[in-house]
C-alpha cells in the first residue's frame, strides 16, 4: 500500500513536471518562463557558489529564530490565557491588529525602527505568533472537561500537568499549527526580505536575479526556499511529535 502511495505521488510530480516544460516550451522566452531542466541546471550551479549558502544560511537563521520565538511566545500567551480569561480579553485587540494589517506595513516600520538586517526575524514572529497562540488555545479550550478536572485534582507538579496531560492532548491541534506556521513565516519573511534587501539573503537573491532578468536563477532560490522550508517543517513537527505526542 505505501508502495502504491509513493508510485501514485511520483507520478502526480512528474505530470506537472511535463506540464511545466510544456507551458516553458509554448511560451519560448527564457525571460518569462523556463522549464524544469533549465532550473535545476541553475540550481546545480548555485550550490557551488559560496554566495548562495550565505543567502540560505542568514535567511534560514533569522527565520527559524522567530519561528522559534514566536511559537514558543504563542504557546505560552495561549496556556496563560486559558488560566486566566483576562489575559485572554487583554491579547484580543492586539491580535486582530496583527492579524488585519497588512505584512508590508510592519516590514516598513521595522525598516523605519531598525533597519533591514533582523526584518525576516520580526516578520517571521509576528506571523506565527497569532497561529500557535489561536492553535493552543482552542486546543485546550476543546478538552474535555473530566480530563481538566483530572488534571485539576491529581497530585502532581505544574510541569507534570503541562508535559503529561495538556500538551499531548492538544497534540493534532499543534501539530496543524506547527505545519502552517513554518510555511507562512518563511513566506512572510522572504517577502520581507524583498523588501528590505538584507544583505546575504534569499529575499535579496531573488531581487538581484529579477533586476538582472534571470528567471532561472528566481526559480531556483524559489525552490530552495520551499525545499528549506519543508524540512523546517517536517524536523520541528517531528521533535515535537517525539516528546510531546499521544503515547498510546
Amino acid at each position: 500500500m505505501a508502495v502504491e502511495k509513493a508510485i501514485q505521488k511520483t507520478a502526480i510530480v512528474i505530470l506537472w513536471l511535463i506540464i511545466w516544460q510544456l507551458l516553458a516550451d509554448a511560451v519560448h522566452n527564457p525571460i518569462l518562463l523556463v522549464g524544469p531542466v533549465e532550473t535545476l541546471h541553475a540550481f546545480l550551479d548555485s550550490l557551488a557558489k559560496a554566495v548562495f549558502w550565505k543567502a540560505v544560511a542568514g535567511t534560514t537563521t533569522r527565520v527559524v529564530g522567530g519561528f522559534l520565538t514566536g511559537g514558543l511566545a504563542g504557546v505560552l500567551c495561549a496556556g496563560v490565557s486559558f488560566r486566566f480569561r483576562w489575559m485572554r480579553e487583554l491579547l484580543a485587540p492586539c491580535l486582530s491588529v496583527i492579524r488585519s494589517i497588512p505584512i508590508v506595513s510592519f516590514v516598513i516600520l521595522l525598516l523605519i525602527w531598525q533597519g533591514s538586517g533582523m526584518v525576516s526575524f520580526w516578520i517571521s514572529l509576528l506571523v506565527v505568533f497569532p497561529i500557535l497562540y489561536g492553535n493552543t488555545l482552542n486546543g485546550l479550550l476543546g478538552m474535555r472537561e473530566e480530563l481538566v478536572c483530572a488534571a485539576k485534582l491529581l497530585p502532581m507538579r505544574w510541569h507534570e500537568r503541562v508535559f503529561g496531560i495538556y500538551l499531548p492532548e492538544i497534540y493534532p491541534e499543534l501539530k496543524s499549527g506547527l505545519e502552517l506556521a513554518a510555511g507562512m513565516g518563511f513566506k512572510s519573511g522572504i517577502a520581507a526580505e524583498v523588501i528590505g534587501q538584507p544583505v546575504g539573503s534569499i529575499g535579496n537573491a531573488l531581487y538581484q536575479s529579477k533586476i538582472f532578468l534571470e528567471t532561472d536563477a528566481v526559480l531556483a532560490y524559489t525552490l530552495t526556499a520551499v525545499c528549506v522550508a519543508w524540512i523546517v517543517e517536517k524536523t520541528v513537527v517531528w521533535i515535537w511529535g517525539y516528546f510531546f505526542g499521544r503515547r498510546d
